[in-house]
């Protein structure tokens, strides 16, 4: 399912990818091959290639995965003798860094392993979205101001929280540095820390309030 802000945003959503296969066996000219898939995947490492292609051991390869529908149709129409694409369900996160901290996200099996993509990944599971109460846009505001503190004075994280007192709704929640879902994720890094639920914080003067509640209920003031 979908998760969605308070005004109907889509948060994430599934896209599908492909990933690229080769069968060795069934590549009868490697030169014309390797020069084809260079020229619509330059980004992959030729000899590494080279070395897949030529690999008649295997009965398939994996070349590239995460191949969006118009490269993987681009690549398909050459009719490239040997190579052959599958279709694999993706979880999309079109706000990338935005939302991180919040959304989460899902691994290899479309669970969900941080965030709202955990909490909630027993209905998104069965294909029902579900609604949070952040507002996209106040999430962007305060994001913007509070990146320009964090770049200013070099700090290692900073965190800000809106919520609605009345409802105690979470409008808005971020947390510096941050990461995007979309891409690999290194759960060592210091960005996979959401500081605004994990970090421990003294309370200081904002815990006065207590003593003097205290002091009042066992008091004779009236």
């Amino acid at each position: 399912g979908k998760i969605i802000d308070r005004n109907g945003r889509v948060l994430a959503s599934n896209i599908y990818t492909y990933k690229l296969l080769a069968y060795p066996n069934s590549i009868n000219d490697l030169g014309k091959t390797l020069h084809l898939i260079k020229q619509q995947l330059p980004e992959l490492n030729s000899l590494r290639l080279e070395k897949k292609l030529n690999n008649k051991k295997k009965v398939e390869v994996l070349l590239k995965k995460n191949i969006t529908a118009p490269d993987a149709k681009r690549i398909n129409a050459l009719g490239i003798p040997g190579l052959s694409f599958k279709k694999n369900l993706k979880r999309f996160y079109p706000h990338t860094n935005l939302t991180s901290h919040i959304v989460g996200h899902v691994n290899d099996n479309i669970l969900g392993v941080y965030g709202a993509e955990k909490t909630f990944n027993n209905i998104l599971s069965k294909g029902k979205d579900i609604h949070l109460s952040v507002d996209l846009r106040l999430q962007y505001a305060v994001r913007e101001e509070l990146l320009k503190g964090f770049i200013k004075y070099q700090v290692k994280s900073a965190t800000a929280i809106i919520a609605d007192l009345y409802s105690s709704e979470i409008i808005s929640l971020v947390s510096l540095p941050d990461f995007n879902p979309n891409k690999s994720i290194d759960p060592k890094n210091d960005s996979y820390r959401n500081t605004a639920t994990l970090n421990l914080y003294e309370m200081g003067s904002t815990f006065k309030i207590f003593t003097l509640a205290a002091a009042l209920e066992f008091s004779d003031i009236k």
